[in-house]
């Protein structure tokens, strides 16, 4: 499973610096891969009815999905509060990094990108009050 994630992660650097040799728009490239995630609810719960013995209707796994966000699922005071702060993190550091793409090897954006799980480490402990602290 790791091999496969480097080998994805590595191609995936390579082909996007490919892509600024004739494709120079870097916020495009974030919105094209930030879409892709969209497909991944679908996989998981196609994946969930094969695997699961009870059966449940795409609404009630999406529920359940929610209750992630507390009792009352996602709501719009959860969406801006909590979501679209991490939405925003997450595109702004996507396109930085097709930035630097471009500016720079893609071997050094490959190794400072890989700091970005500190900090996402100490952002859920700073606004999620999680206090998961086995990485100590």
């Amino acid at each position: 499973m790791v091999m496969c994630v480097c080998s994805s992660w590595a191609g995936s650097t390579q082909l996007a610096k490919l892509t600024f040799k004739q494709f120079d728009a870097p916020f495009t490239l974030t919105w094209f891969a930030t879409s892709w995630n969209c497909l991944f609810f679908p996989v998981y719960y196609i994946g969930h009815l094969c695997k699961s013995p009870e059966r449940q209707t795409p609404r009630q796994r999406l529920r359940e999905c929610c209750r992630f966000f507390g009792d009352e699922g996602l709501t719009p005071k959860v969406f801006f509060t909590k979501v679209a702060p991490f939405g925003l993190l997450w595109i702004l550091t996507n396109y930085l990094y097709l930035q630097a793409l471009r500016k720079i090897n893609t071997t050094d954006v490959s190794a400072l990108f890989c700091c970005n799980k500190a900090f996402v480490f100490l952002l859920s402990w700073i606004v999620l009050r999680d206090r998961f602290m086995g990485v100590r």
